[in-house]
């Protein structure tokens, strides 16, 4: 891996919080890394729907409780929960940690 991280924290090579993805008037910002993977950060995801983005794990673990709730009234998520409960780590150029999820 180029990124000089541990092998499992992978560096963006493309995106940036100041020019996010828009979709439906959201702004979520989004990377690509150096596997090519594109991701959503996920901090971005919660600010998006207007979740609290305070108290660290536990933002993720509401975020994924909340997609899980929409998969029980029939909503098709795209395992969308288990991707929040396993996100990527990633780095921006020179920037600091991000955990986000594959848009797959």
């Amino acid at each position: 891996m180029g990124s000089g991280w541990s092998p499992d924290i992978k560096l963006a090579t493309h995106g940036s919080p100041d020019k996010p993805l828009e979709i439906g008037g959201v702004q979520i910002p989004c990377y690509v890394l150096e596997d090519e993977t594109r991701v959503l950060s996920q901090r971005g995801m919660q600010t998006g729907i207007g979740m609290s983005t305070s108290g660290g794990t536990s933002g993720a673990h509401r975020l994924a409780q909340f997609i899980e709730s929409l998969v029980e009234k029939g909503i098709d998520c795209k395992d969308l929960a288990v991707r929040i409960r396993n996100p990527i780590h990633f780095r921006p150029g020179g920037g600091g940690l991000i955990s986000g999820l594959s848009d797959y």
